[in-house]
């Protein structure tokens, strides 16, 4: 490192703790050994980029999670029903996909895995085709 004090390495699979670094030049007559301290970033909250989508019956829409900081460490969701939420309204996959099955409302809720008081809610309102005159190109997938 140019101040002599510690060293940055981007390495998005490695676990709290120590690792050493030992690089040896070409030559042979130079080494240098640093420890490097590894930091997970804690994520503090999500956000939905839309909190309310709407989709037309029978299209699909991806749900988009704002993570912050956006540089966190773990990023796992889950993703599920809201309480009290009319699954028969939409079909919802392990990543986030929402496909329009009936027209109505329903409120997705995606968590943390790490912690699952980080959270944010969706409601994403399903049309028939005939009621999408009201829709603006951005609502389609």
């Amino acid at each position: 490192a140019p101040d002599g004090k510690y060293c940055t390495v981007t390495a998005g699979s490695l676990r709290e703790g120590y690792i050493i670094l030992y690089a040896k030049s070409e030559e042979g007559n130079k080494s240098f050994t640093c420890q490097i301290e590894v930091k997970k970033i804690p994520l503090e909250r999500i956000e939905f980029s839309k909190p309310q989508v709407t989709v037309q019956k029978g299209k699909s829409v991806q749900l988009v999670v704002n993570y912050i900081p956006s540089n966190a460490t773990d990023k796992d969701l889950y993703w599920t029903f809201g309480e009290g939420a009319d699954q028969s309204v939409v079909g919802l996959n392990g990543s986030g996909v929402v496909i329009g099955k009936k027209a109505g409302s329903c409120k997705i809720v995606a968590k943390s895995k790490v912690d699952s008081s980080i959270n944010a809610e969706c409601i994403v309102t399903v049309v028939n085709g005939s009621d999408t005159e009201n829709l603006g190109f951005e609502d389609w997938n």
